[in-house]
């Protein structure tokens, strides 16, 4: 998929792997720097990141809630939230959760659009409790 942006987004990718023609740490473009960027704020908690306590989606938290429509709408309004504050790259147009209480995790389907792009992006994600 061909991205119209007036100036490409770049990251550096989380993994740190070498890039085996420049030597330089691999980038993530486009769609797939600002994909990386929501997924880490959402699994960012509040205090984790130093010097920045207010930074983060508070999600680990509500995973280990009761499933319900109550916790699905929590866990949605963090992510709106979150997103929102954090991420000025992307427009959140839709977030929806599927509980999964037998399997102990949240099934998320979120949809954003970026600025001068056309068509929306999709991620796809699971939460699940870590113990």
């Amino acid at each position: 998929m061909a991205i119209n942006i007036d100036r490409p987004f770049s990251d550096l990718a989380l993994s740190f792997t070498r890039n085996p023609v420049t030597n330089d740490a691999t980038r993530k473009l486009n769609e797939n720097a600002i994909k990386a960027s929501i997924k880490n704020i959402i699994m960012t908690g509040f205090y984790e990141r130093p010097f920045e306590p207010d930074v983060g989606s508070g999600i680990k938290q509500l995973l280990f809630e009761q499933f319900g429509s109550f916790t699905e709408s929590k866990i949605k309004k963090a992510i709106i939230h979150a997103i929102s504050k954090y991420e000025p790259r992307a427009i959140v147009e839709d977030v929806d959760i599927d509980s999964e209480p037998d399997n102990n995790r949240f099934h998320v389907y979120i949809l954003f659009s970026i600025h001068n792009v056309p068509s929306p992006i999709e991620i796809d994600l699971f939460l699940e409790r870590i113990r």
